[in-house]
């Protein structure tokens, strides 16, 4: 009985499914629980960050592969530690 009332469940579950939202047409609800809430404002605010933080690091390496090799700044070689 309990293994039937668990399937039936598993079965609801799959037809309840939520929907992505197609190509091109989204809309303000990014985590598709068919609500907008804090969390779609979370998730926004992040992946703007993150788009940001993307350009700008992307910005440094056009500017760096700009500069001729003499100018561009070098890695300081690390300091093995000493085995005593």
């Amino acid at each position: 009985m309990k293994l039937y009332r668990f399937s039936q469940y598993i079965n609801e579950a799959k037809k309840a499914k939520p929907e992505m939202d197609q190509v091109g047409q989204e809309d303000t609800d990014i985590n598709n629980d068919k609500k907008v809430d804090k969390t779609d404002k979370y998730l926004k605010t992040r992946r703007d960050a993150r788009a940001e933080a993307i350009e700008a690091r992307l910005k440094i390496k056009k500017f760096r592969d700009q500069l001729e090799p003499e100018e561009a700044p070098k890695k300081k070689a690390r300091k093995k530690p000493k085995k005593k």
